[in-house]
């Protein structure tokens, strides 16, 4: 009986109520949060948040033009299975090139010519263990990882703290100013999108290594990278951008969509590879 009294004096069981408590619990783990980047007086997000992106801006910026177009790319994927094969599995794999099919050819007779290739893609095929799949498809994902990190609209955000920011000009000193978090929300629920499945452990030097060799130069500055992915990681544990969007629309129970890639490229690339 006094349960159900208290109950009812303190609204439980009342779902508008408990929005409202939550909401209110939001608003204080806002204000307490490390990083200024919304004030709760005018609801506004700050210019603290705009450098945050803009740091980021400065440093995949320029890799958005080298990367367009790269998810379709069958050179990149190529490069990213053979960083997993071992040496024998290349000169192998080389073995069934026409060129060499046709040096063959000349030299030993048509049928021992179609054993020794049954053979040898036998060999390949074995090759690829459930082990050296799963290598390559963590590699290929976590590709698609930065590029869908690396090719979010930094500067269409930015523009809204800075109507006068130049696109990719980055000698200009930006001149951000506090706007209403209404007019972001939308971009900050995009953002969480591509951050949430970044980690900062992840093999990013042995991902560069892949672009480098695709681009035949550095798509970012390896340095610049550490300390970004490392300041983007504390920026999300922090859950300060989802106590933004839950403030701004009014719903403590807005939780980001994750969207990992799962892509399964290891077993087609084995058989592509020949």
């Amino acid at each position: 009986l006094f349960e159900r009294i208290f109950a009812l004096l303190l609204g439980a069981g009342d779902p508008e109520k408990e929005k409202r408590r939550q909401l209110k619990q939001v608003a204080r783990d806002l204000k307490k949060s490390r990083y200024k980047f919304f004030s709760l007086r005018g609801d506004q997000a700050q210019p603290g948040l705009a450098k945050f992106f803009y740091e980021i801006y400065k440093v995949l910026g320029p890799a958005q033009a080298l990367l367009r177009n790269s998810e379709a790319s069958t050179a990149l994927r190529n490069i990213i299975v053979e960083m997993h094969l071992s040496r024998e599995m290349l000169e192998l794999k080389d073995s069934f090139s026409e060129e060499k099919l046709r040096e063959k050819a000349g030299a030993v007779d048509t049928k021992q010519l179609a054993e020794e290739i049954k053979d040898g893609m036998v060999t390949f095929f074995s090759a690829f263990s459930g082990d050296v799949i799963k290598r390559i498809n963590t590699a290929y994902n976590l590709f698609e990882i930065f590029h869908a990190f690396t090719m979010y609209d930094f500067y269409f955000l930015l523009k809204k703290f800075d109507a006068k920011l130049p696109e990719k000009d980055f000698v200009y000193i930006p001149r951000f100013e506090a706007i209403s978090g209404d007019y972001i929300c939308d971009d900050l629920k995009d953002f969480l999108e591509v951050l949430l499945p970044m980690e900062k452990d992840a093999e990013w030097d042995r991902l560069f290594d892949v672009l480098k060799e695709y681009r035949n130069l550095d798509i970012v500055s390896r340095p610049a990278w550490k300390k970004l992915v490392s300041h983007a990681a504390d920026v999300k544990n922090s859950g300060v951008l989802e106590l933004m969007v839950r403030h701004t629309e009014k719903n403590p129970y807005y939780k980001p969509e994750i969207r990992a890639p799962k892509e399964q490229i290891g077993r087609a690339s084995c058989r592509e590879r020949v």
